[in-house]
């Protein structure tokens, strides 16, 4: 299955699921431009109030995908600073959005999936979450 962020909503919340369960729920270029779109989204319908984040299954995010990390290393800079770039971009729209955004956690938020939590306007965390910088 590849990875994804799946967007349900629940009443006028919208909830956008990073979905990589067999790595951890771990993130990639497609998931970072997913959530800037989806963001978009919910800032111009006006039947969203508010977004949660959260990830599939037992774990919130445990980051960047480690084997594209690695395959990136033998690319260019300028191929690895776009790739950081877009996982800001997506930090940054989290940040700026003007509607409450919610961080759902359960279990390890690591490297770039505690960034995104950080983001957030709020964390809920479960008893089982762990926070973890790279």
């Amino acid at each position: 299955m590849a990875a994804e962020l799946r967007s349900t909503f629940e009443g006028s919340t919208m909830v956008l699921t990073i979905s990589n369960p067999e790595h951890r729920n771990a993130l990639g270029p497609e998931m970072y431009a997913a959530g800037v779109e989806a963001l978009n989204v919910a800032e111009t319908n006006p039947d969203v109030r508010c977004v949660v984040l959260t990830g599939e299954g037992d774990t919130f995010c445990a980051g960047g995908n480690l084997q594209r990390l690695l395959a990136n290393r033998q690319k260019p800079p300028q191929v690895q600073a776009q790739s950081i770039e877009q996982l800001h971009s997506w930090v940054e729209a989290i940040r700026a959005f003007p509607k409450p955004i919610i961080a759902a956690v359960e279990g390890p938020a690591a490297g770039a999936g505690f960034s995104l939590a950080l983001a957030c306007d709020l964390i809920v965390a479960a008893r089982n979450a762990v926070f973890v910088m790279a």
